[in-house]
């Protein structure tokens, strides 16, 4: 279980090395990866508890300015870590906390729900796109 935890928690670490913060600044994702599973955990539970609730409630299942319930799940979810940092403090926390900053957790989790990709309809080659092998399976 640990070998097959430990595996499933490197992809997080290469999807969050690869991330750009800055044009020459890289995300840290071995200082990052708890978080950024945390955050994998919990778009993956939000977007489950969602859909148990719209099947309890179909008459709920509505579209919304043109959004279906689960693209606003996952809308919602982006926008709470929206924000903006000045480039000191954004090159400090890359260093130093273990926390993502916003513009990377915004997005990078719902890569990991295959719900995220049949709510938008993205397919590979897409830029949202994240090779399922990438994908992190733990829950």
């Amino acid at each position: 279980d640990e070998v097959k935890f430990n595996r499933e928690t490197q992809k997080l670490v290469r999807q969050s090395n690869a991330f750009k913060v800055l044009p020459d600044l890289h995300a840290n994702g071995a200082l990052t990866v708890t978080e950024n599973l945390a955050d994998v955990g919990g778009i993956v539970f939000a977007y489950g508890a969602l859909n148990r609730y719209l099947e309890a409630h179909p008459e709920e299942n509505k579209i919304i300015d043109g959004l279906t319930q689960g693209q606003r799940c996952f809308i919602a979810w982006g926008q709470m870590w929206s924000g903006k940092m000045r480039e000191g403090f954004l090159r400090q926390i890359t260093a130093t906390n273990p926390h993502a900053a916003g513009q990377y957790r915004s997005y990078a989790a719902a890569q990991h729900e295959p719900g995220f990709y049949a709510a938008f309809g993205i397919r590979k080659g897409d830029p949202m796109w994240l090779a399922p092998r990438d994908r992190v399976r733990i829950w």
